[in-house]
């Protein structure tokens, strides 16, 4: 589906869609966790030296990465623990005390996301509140992005989402002017945009403000990502069969 097919809606879409809880309860925090703190971020946000694209590179050899093992396939993030320490630590301790074993993806929107991290009913992050939003312009919404999903600035819990789409032209992006700030956006960034598709519309040179902090990218299993996201879902956008992360692990990468 192409951006201006969804342009009127996408707004609505993408605070339904993304909106997570903030309370409940989470297992308790682990090494992960331990003293890590907010930090502040420099020019763009950014905490790290990177320019925007950086998070298309593979991972290094011995650096730890995610590996989802879902019911449709396997899925494997880089996670970008310098650019956003609070989020990684976070997902990287959910994932070391289980947490997401055995949890659905529980909203799909096709050209759009998947989000799980909860199953739609209230959570916590691994500290017992919420943390703070990281938000990079470094980062941003590209295909294959993992973000957090929460319900406003700094109410980041345990819920993530994927991007898994849509494809974008230069003409999408001229289309979508009318709605969102187009204008704020670089020439390299409409070319990534253009080159990997992505939800341009949640960064915060369109609103100002973004409150979605991108800490990962997938770099293997985006086939995987494509086949949730294109399952047959109700009018909540729920799949009606579960799509479940039967096991979530932190490996090492070679």
């Amino acid at each position: 589906m192409k951006i201006r097919k969804i342009i009127a809606i996408v707004s609505c879409a993408a605070i339904a869609a993304l909106v997570g809880c903030s309370s409940g309860s989470a297992d308790g925090v682990n090494s992960y966790a331990q003293n890590v703190s907010y930090t502040e971020p420099g020019e763009n946000g950014s905490r790290t030296d990177d320019e925007v694209g950086f998070q298309f590179d593979l991972p290094q050899n011995g650096e730890e990465i995610a590996v989802l093992n879902t019911s449709k396939g396997t899925i494997k993030i880089r996670l970008f623990e310098e650019s956003a320490p609070l989020a990684v630590a976070n997902f990287k301790a959910q994932i070391s005390n289980g947490y997401y074993n055995g949890l659905t993806f529980h909203r799909v929107i096709r050209d759009f996301m998947i989000q799980g991290g909860d199953d739609g009913k209230d959570s916590e992050s691994v500290w017992g509140d919420t943390y703070k939003s990281e938000i990079n312009r470094n980062l941003q919404h590209f295909t294959g992005a993992v973000s957090t999903a929460n319900s406003g600035l700094d109410t980041n819990g345990s819920q993530f989402f994927i991007v898994q789409g849509p494809q974008v032209t230069m003409e999408d992006l001229e289309a979508a002017s009318s709605y969102y700030n187009i204008d704020a956006m670089t020439e390299t960034e409409k070319q990534l945009y253009v080159e990997h598709g992505g939800a341009y519309w949640l960064n915060n040179y369109v609103f100002n403000e973004s409150t979605y902090s991108v800490f990962g990218q997938v770099f293997e299993g985006m086939d995987v990502v494509n086949s949730i996201a294109n399952v047959l879902t109700n009018r909540s956008d729920k799949p009606l069969d579960d799509i479940v992360i039967e096991s979530a692990a932190i490996e090492i990468y070679q």
